[in-house]
């Protein structure tokens, strides 16, 4: 299936009826409802998602250029395809699309910790919506290819050299290094429609 065909696929309204009681709620792209407090998976739209990352700048906005949530993902996804971790990878920040990206410093105050703990109940949810199961050591592979991607876009768009502090494999660092400089030449509609396409490329269910 053509790009072009699998973003049409993809990319429809939302028509889950809205019953639940839930309290406050968030809008989303596709024109549902989300309620952050009260994930359930049949409200978590993989359009939704990469519209959102598509649009979520890192470094808090920060950076050089705008460089995406979505961006980010898909070198992760590149970075972990060897090891059958492509889709886990490129939906590993999708809870931020309903929390936002929280800078580093912030995310590790005691007084965060309800927030990541929702954060963690949203990506349950979405593992459950996409059939994404993952052990332990999968996790550390999936943390190991996210600070590789953070210190190789760290460099390009930040001057700010973390590959040492952080102990990154060389190897894994070259390719960080080469997809983010690939990906940094993509704009906002491009990035959106190549998160989609890998996402089905990855065997990704809508």
């Amino acid at each position: 299936m053509e790009l072009e065909q699998i973003v049409e696929t993809i990319e429809r309204p939302c028509n889950i009826p809205i019953t639940r009681d839930r309290g406050n709620y968030i809008t989303t792209f596709s024109g549902g409802k989300f309620w952050p407090l009260d994930p359930h998976a049949d409200e978590v739209l993989i359009a939704d998602i990469a519209h959102a990352e598509s649009n979520i700048c890192r470094f808090n906005g920060h950076s050089k250029q705008h460089y995406s949530v979505a961006q980010h993902s898909l070198v992760i996804s590149y970075l972990l395809e060897h090891v059958g971790l492509g889709l886990a990878g490129l939906l590993d920040d999708a809870p931020e699309v309903y929390l936002c990206d929280i800078p580093s410093p912030m995310k590790v105050l005691p007084f965060m910790d309800e927030m990541r703990m929702h954060q963690d109940k949203i990506g349950q949810v979405i593992c459950h919506k996409f059939n994404i199961s993952l052990t332990e050591d999968q996790h550390k592979l999936i943390k190991i290819a996210d600070i590789s991607a953070f210190c190789a876009e760290a460099s390009l768009m930040m001057n700010s050299y973390w590959r040492v502090k952080l102990n990154v494999q060389p190897e894994y660092y070259r390719k960080a290094m080469r997809f983010t400089a690939r990906m940094m030449n993509n704009d906002i509609s491009t990035v959106y429609k190549e998160f989609l396409f890998r996402f089905g490329e990855l065997g990704g269910t809508p």
